[in-house]
């Protein structure tokens, strides 16, 4: 004997783990649970482990941040790119023109005055302190492109 004891009032995949995510209308769900859900996470270069808003004071901005699937995931396909849009409306993909091959150690320079924002000696200490002074990332050209004053600055870990 069946009973109804609900009904879906609503399916949320979240691509990125510990971020806002996307309403569906339908998903697929299988052995490991919706299509597409959690695939990609961030890790921490300093620690190697995976970013979560369990830890609200190691990452606590992560639910301000929300990824979608630029398509569907298909079933035995290759996952197609998800989009990240950070709190401020810009956004990054997973296929663009750059990988962060590592850390970049900051020096004074980050604490001087610059146009109309005063020397700020907390700006080193603080990256010291938190980040063992890295407030930069090198990186190559996965793909060239136009570059032009007011496009937005994006970062992809992965």
């Amino acid at each position: 004997m069946t009973r109804q004891i609900g009904i879906v009032a609503a399916i949320h995949r979240y691509p990125v783990k510990s971020m806002m995510g996307e309403e569906l209308n339908a998903a697929r769900i299988g052995a490991r649970g919706l299509l597409g859900d959690r695939v990609f996470s961030l890790a921490d270069p300093a620690t190697g482990k995976i970013a979560s808003a369990k830890n609200p004071s190691r990452w606590p901005a992560l639910f301000s941040f929300r990824a979608t699937f630029t398509r569907p995931p298909e079933e035995n396909g290759a996952l197609p790119p998800a989009r990240i849009t950070f709190p401020d409306g810009g956004s990054v993909s997973t296929e663009d023109k750059l990988k962060i091959t590592g850390p970049c150690g900051r020096c004074v320079m980050t604490t001087l005055a610059r146009g109309d924002l005063p020397k700020d000696n907390g700006i080193l200490k603080t990256a010291a302190q938190h980040n063992q002074a890295r407030v930069g990332a090198y990186a190559s050209v996965l793909q060239g492109g136009k570059v032009q004053s007011g496009d937005a600055v994006c970062v992809e870990s992965g």
